[in-house]
């Protein structure tokens, strides 16, 4: 006998750095249309065995394995590395909800994101975010125990639409937030091809002495976030923008992102999430044929409306 089921999670995009979101700073999160089904299969077999295969955007196998639940060990993989790091939330799934793995079941899971893979946009928190809700266990403990980071992409995996995400002590904690800009239709994403790594973000942000600079930032950067989600006005949406990227790139000491590939533009550049790679948030009155030209010059050949990105 088979069984089989679906499940589906939302890409992210964050307007706050994440570093500051790790500190405590509520942050204003973005879900994407893209994001990643999850199929899932259970037949019968020798063992509690469990198959996995990830598909890209055209349906192309990128990786495949298959594990020995009870044994905790991988049977045959196309990638080591990456066998390990889901070895890794079989095995947390199996010891917090045994009764997802029945006893002489083989457990199939077909994964394929709708974006390029280089993007960005989650394809890790995506997968967990399946992977929890099929076991029925707590997204942001798989999370913590195998990616970590602020979990605001998690959040953004189940939420219908823009969220004011906060990390705490106890549990993060969201809200659905009314952020439809009446000037949606100025508002762009453009990919600047250079995939960042959130982890080793983190972790370099953690080296630098800037915890006098800490708080007084954080207070600055939530009423700023509350001033992005109640603009009126694009001219107001960009007066925030402006001073948000200054107060960041003063307690990360990373240049803005508008000094370093838009400074003719005719708008306003927002660095997202980790800063300094993936999507990057640009404001722009001419159209969106227009600006995909004037990206194209500087090499950034992705340009993508605000109504095609955001849920």
């Amino acid at each position: 006998m088979q069984t089989q089921s679906s499940f589906h999670a939302h890409g992210k995009l964050l307007l706050t750095a994440e570093y500051i979101v790790l500190d405590g700073a509520a942050a204003l999160a973005l879900p994407c249309r893209y994001g990643q089904r999850m199929e899932v299969k259970q037949s019968v077999s020798l063992g509690r065995i469990v198959a996995c295969r990830s598909l890209d955007v055209d349906g192309q196998e990128w990786f495949a394995g298959r594990f020995d639940v009870e044994a905790g060990t991988i049977l045959s993989t196309t990638d080591e590395d990456i066998a390990q790091r889901f070895l890794s939330i079989v095995t947390y799934l199996f010891s917090h909800k045994l009764e997802a793995f029945p006893a002489n079941t083989q457990i199939e899971f077909v994964h394929q994101i709708d974006f390029a893979r280089d993007w960005g946009l989650g394809t890790s928190s995506t997968l967990i975010y399946n992977m929890a809700t099929w076991a029925e266990v707590d997204p942001y403990g798989l999370a913590e125990h195998t990616f970590g980071g602020s979990g605001y992409d998690i959040a953004c995996a189940g939420a219908i639409g823009p969220i004011r995400y906060k990390r705490n002590s106890a549990s993060p904690r969201f809200v659905a937030v009314d952020f439809n800009p009446s000037f949606k239709e100025d508002i762009y994403f453009v990919y600047l091809g250079q995939k960042q790594n959130s982890r080793e973000g983190i972790k370099n942000y953690r080296a630098l002495d800037n915890d006098s600079k800490k708080p007084h930032a954080i207070a600055e950067i939530e009423e700023l976030n509350d001033n992005i989600l109640h603009a009126k006005t694009l001219f107001e949406f960009e007066e925030s923008i402006r001073e948000h990227e200054s107060i960041i790139a003063n307690i990360i000491g990373m240049p803005k992102v508008q000094d370093l590939h838009f400074s003719d533009l005719d708008g306003v550049a927002k660095s997202l999430g980790a800063w300094g790679g993936d999507f990057v948030m640009l404001t722009y009155q001419g159209g969106h044929a227009a600006l995909k030209k004037y990206c194209q010059t500087k090499g950034f050949e992705v340009v993508i409306p605000y109504q095609q990105m955001i849920l």
